[in-house]
């Protein structure tokens, strides 16, 4: 009896130990996830958000003009460069190409030295995620300490919500906890932008397409429905989903 409760004493310690090995390996995720909930306008997931969820969408221009999507994808080294980095909002085409050239640039140099001193900056692994973008972007990134966030996280012209929640039909037999965790993956923000400076409201794609779908003098054209900005009659168009059969 003595031997089997010394056998389970030892087995409960190599489990402790096995778990304290698993965290410790992910802390630096953790640590860098962090890292930028806490100094950056992170636009998605809605926070807190899940430990496991290594995608970020965080602001980079006011008003909804400019976001920047990336995905950490080596969890067990969370500074390397993250994959499918994206940039998405109303801005400029040439004030977004700049910007977009500017951290491919960076991160190219970065490769390059691989880790080693170079006169000419390039992405390093000593420095955080968070570094890294403000130093090959050419400023700083909105933080909550120092600006609001109802100059970021912008509500759509038409709803009047930031994040659009799933329909009833597809709330049905789902809790709530469900229901958030559906929402947190699904593209739900105001996306499409007035291309009118003056106005830049923010639509979500469903809101804009059953608003222009209601207007007598809206067209399809290439799978596409165009019509006028709700404030400012600039054009717009959103994408036609299921074809043209939804304008019949």
């Amino acid at each position: 009896s003595m031997q089997n409760n010394t056998k389970k004493s030892y087995g409960l310690v190599s489990v402790y130990h096995h778990f304290r090995t698993t965290l410790s390996k992910y802390q630096p995720f953790w640590e860098e996830v962090s890292d930028l909930d806490t100094n950056a306008w992170v636009i998605e997931p809605s926070l807190p958000a899940r430990k496991s969820i290594a995608s970020r969408r965080i602001a980079l221009l006011s008003n909804g003009r400019l976001s920047m999507s990336f995905v950490i994808s080596d969890v067990e080294n969370p500074r390397r460069v993250p994959s499918n980095i994206r940039f998405m909002g109303g801005a400029e085409g040439t004030e977004v190409a700049k910007l977009r050239d500017a951290v491919n640039k960076y991160v190219a140099v970065g490769t390059l030295n691989n880790g080693e001193e170079s006169s000419v900056q390039g992405w390093s692994e000593l420095r955080s995620i968070r570094e890294n973008l403000t130093i090959s972007l050419g400023f700083p990134l909105p933080s909550p300490k120092t600006t609001q966030k109802s100059d970021y996280v912008i509500e759509c012209g038409i709803c009047y919500t930031h994040r659009l929640l799933l329909d009833d039909d597809e709330n049905k037999n789902v809790n709530e906890n469900e229901v958030k965790e559906a929402n947190q993956n699904k593209p739900q923000l105001p996306d499409i932008m007035c291309g009118n400076i003056k106005c830049a409201r923010g639509y979500h794609e469903s809101c804009l397409f059953e608003w222009l779908h209601s207007s007598p003098s809206a067209r399809m054209s290439f799978g596409r429905l165009f019509g006028k900005c709700p404030y400012c009659c600039e054009t717009l168009s959103v994408r036609v989903k299921g074809g043209p059969s939804l304008l019949s």
